[in-house]
């Protein structure tokens, strides 16, 4: 079941992450080395990650039966509300997902290895004493091992960078807003009859239309930088032409 719930959560690692991350690191980096405003590129960048990934993760919560009933089958329906609740756990994490390429990126090595060091044996732990009451407790656990991390990673961030929890905080807000406007796309969908198919094209339809809408009604740092990329497509520029 873990390995079910942990492959769905994967997706977003695999899809976002894994292209992000490179390019943070070398951005990090580039204004390391120039003097520039490392802060502020860290803060975009927490900013463009959750913008994807508290609107992804709140989805995946909402629709976790039919997206488990649709993946792997009835069988696995036991997998849904660990799904949800460990949609918590990589919400959180996505919000310092960056700063282990911050730390290296600018010569902090250490506190990255210590970090992970101090981190890795209390989340095993925390699983180990969970185990007994049951694969729920297991999940909350992983999401207490989160909490753990996230607390950890912003007191070595504060240290090594001078940036704050409510810097972060400030740089999650309209991404957070813009989950819950896109909340309303499985909220929506769970109220339809049907197939989980049709409510998962229902709900993807419809926050996907919302997400798009709330990053330029909100006023998100990725506004700028969508609607470079719209104006680079063979339609738009035809228009403007």
């Amino acid at each position: 079941v873990c390995s079910k719930v942990a492959g769905t959560l994967a997706i977003f690692s695999r899809a976002v992450t894994s292209v992000v991350s490179p390019v943070a690191y070398a951005l990090f980096a580039e204004q390391s080395r120039s003097g520039g405003d490392v802060r502020r590129a860290y803060l975009t960048t927490v900013a463009h990650m959750t913008a994807f990934s508290l609107p992804f993760f709140g989805f995946i919560a909402l629709m976790a039966f039919p997206t488990v009933r649709l993946m792997f089958g009835p069988q696995w329906d036991a997998a849904a509300p660990l799904l949800r609740i460990m949609c918590l756990s990589s919400a959180l994490f996505s919000a310092i997902s960056m700063a282990r390429y911050l730390f290296v990126a600018t010569g902090h090595v250490k506190a990255q290895a210590k970090l992970d060091a101090s981190t890795v044996p209390v989340r095993i732990a925390a699983i180990l004493i969970a185990a007994p009451f049951g694969l729920p407790a297991v999940a909350w656990a992983i999401v207490a091992g989160a909490l753990f991390r996230l607390a950890l990673t912003l007191r070595v961030q504060y240290r090594v960078s001078g940036i704050t929890a409510l810097d972060v905080l400030a740089a999650c807000r309209k991404s957070a807003l813009l989950a819950l406007l896109c909340a309303a796309g499985p909220v929506s969908a769970l109220m339809l009859g049907g197939p989980v198919l049709v409510k998962l094209i229902v709900a993807a339809s419809i926050s996907s239309v919302l997400w798009v809408a709330g990053v330029f009604l909100l006023g998100h740092p990725l506004a700028p930088e969508i609607k470079a990329i719209g104006n680079k497509l063979p339609l738009c520029g035809a228009r403007k032409r």
